[in-house]
């Protein structure tokens, strides 16, 4: 599947990871990550060692499972970041923001709200996309 969605409730919103593969002779993968909001669109290349992408899974499950109710997604070296914050109506409000590689000054910034049974999907896909990671390596 090596795919990733994640929708806001109304659907103008979402963060799109796909095309997931290890970059050769190391511990870092590489995705492309695409933003859309009523806004703007960004699409980016992006990296992040193997290990935040594993916590990334962690946190989420911690979140599904009531024991956390905040996580940020923020790979080091990289140019966005993302929160992820549970209120009391089992929705989590998804916030963050993405620089121009360039000219990183200029940022976007990003909120929305999520449904938090979505998240579910999203665990399972990225059960999916370690397993076949581990095939690639």
């Amino acid at each position: 599947m090596n795919n990733i969605l994640v929708k806001s409730i109304d659907g103008s919103f979402s963060i799109h990871l796909y095309d997931f593969g290890y970059i050769v002779d190391s511990e870092y993968i590489h995705f492309v990550l695409e933003l859309i909001t009523p806004i703007f669109n960004v699409s980016t290349v992006a990296n992040m060692n193997i290990r935040e992408f594993i916590q990334f899974r962690d946190n989420l499950d911690l979140m599904l499972n009531k024991q956390s109710k905040k996580f940020y997604l923020g790979p080091l070296g990289e140019f966005w970041s993302i929160e992820f914050l549970m209120n009391n109506n089992r929705e989590v409000v998804v916030k963050g923001s993405i620089s121009d590689t360039y000219i990183p000054q200029s940022c976007l910034t990003f909120f929305n709200t999520i449904n938090m049974e979505s998240l579910i999907k999203v665990l399972l896909d990225i059960e999916d996309i370690l397993k076949d990671l581990d095939k690639e390596k």
